[in-house]
């Protein structure tokens, strides 16, 4: 979920360079459509934790797209533990 900064001289670019695209596209889809809306929200333990990361972290007034990758980021480590508990 981390991006990566490649700079030569004048051209910036920043990429995600490991990982499943796949994987990635399902995160951001997530925080989009079920996390982002509040109305929209279910009531379940780990989208509760996230929306509530999400809506402090737009509260401080940080970047949206920062935040929103830090919430995928979240919903990545709580999703694999879930999956190691079953």
């Amino acid at each position: 979920m981390a991006w990566s900064l490649e700079s030569s001289g004048d051209k910036h670019k920043s990429k995600v360079i490991a990982g499943s695209n796949l994987c990635r596209k399902a995160l951001w889809q997530l925080v989009f459509t079920i996390i982002e809306p509040k109305q929209l929200r279910l009531s379940d333990r780990i989208v509760h934790q996230l929306g509530e990361l999400l809506d402090t972290e737009k509260a401080a007034g940080r970047p949206v797209k920062l935040v929103r990758m830090k919430v995928a980021a979240r919903a990545a480590r709580l999703l694999f533990r879930e999956l190691v508990k079953s």
